[in-house]
């Protein structure tokens, strides 16, 4: 069985992914973990289309059953003809947002937080590194 969860970050698509991965007892993958390079901090550097999808594959092709859990939108063409099923997650946006607020590692408050440090040592924001 290949299953892909997918909604907007903080519905929830890891949460049940690891979940129904367990269940089922068949691999649990993430799509943050194929998109972003390595970093510090994370969540910073987008790893090259091509080879997202081409370790994403090698991967897959490891398994005999799996969910890949979260977004593959615009990059993820080539797994399309694997999945069995697609399960799309929808829930109440302001509940969406408390999720995200609420954890301090979500891949999209770990990027502005690089962003706004960056920002402020290119203008030279004493504490920040940058020289006035």
């Amino acid at each position: 069985m290949h299953i892909h969860v997918m909604g907007a970050s903080g519905s929830g698509t890891t949460s049940l992914g690891r979940a129904l991965a367990e269940r089922l007892d068949i691999a649990h993958l993430d799509t943050d973990d194929f998109f972003w390079l390595s970093t510090d901090p994370p969540f910073t550097t987008p790893r090259d289309a091509d080879r997202r999808i081409g370790l994403l594959l090698d991967e897959v092709a490891r398994h005999e059953g799996w969910i890949l859990s979260g977004s593959a939108l615009k990059w993820g063409r080539p797994l399309e003809p694997l999945y069995d099923l697609i399960v799309f997650l929808r829930i109440d946006p302001e509940l969406r947002m408390a999720r995200i607020r609420a954890r301090g590692d979500s891949p999209i408050r770990k990027q502005n937080q690089a962003r706004r440090r960056h920002g402020r040592k290119k203008r030279g924001i004493p504490g920040m590194g940058g020289q006035l």
